[in-house]
């Protein structure tokens, strides 16, 4: 499931859960970012590549952009688990997402983000 921040009037998928502050978007949860927690389920969304500036049919991505440096998960406290989980998807994170992350899910997502400098 796609996570669409700031989705304004249009999604950027018709079957994504949008998030927007205007009471006049097509957000499916009108709120304020900087309120925590966010309205949403744990561990629902799969995809949210906004801030590193890829475009979308719908708009070109945000005026800035980053990287995505690294991208790690983790598997919680259990050794064999934990590590097992971190090898499997460190190969491969997209067959990881496809084949095993049914059997091991991960706990968290962790993401290092660079920003981009405007030339």
């Amino acid at each position: 499931m796609t996570l669409d921040i700031g989705c304004g009037s249009r999604k950027t998928e018709p079957d994504a859960i949008g998030i927007d502050v205007s009471p006049d978007s097509a957000a499916d949860h009108v709120w304020n970012l900087d309120r925590y927690p966010w309205p949403l389920e744990d561990a629902r969304f799969s995809r949210f590549e906004y801030f590193t500036g890829r475009d979308f049919p719908s708009f070109a991505g945000a005026p800035f952009r980053f990287d995505i440096v690294d991208c790690t998960l983790t598997f919680g406290g259990n050794f064999v688990l934990d590590n097992l989980g971190r090898l499997i998807s460190g190969a491969s994170l997209k067959w990881y997402e496809r084949h095993a992350a049914w059997i091991f899910p991960a706990l968290d997502i962790r993401c290092h983000l660079r920003a981009r400098k405007q030339a």
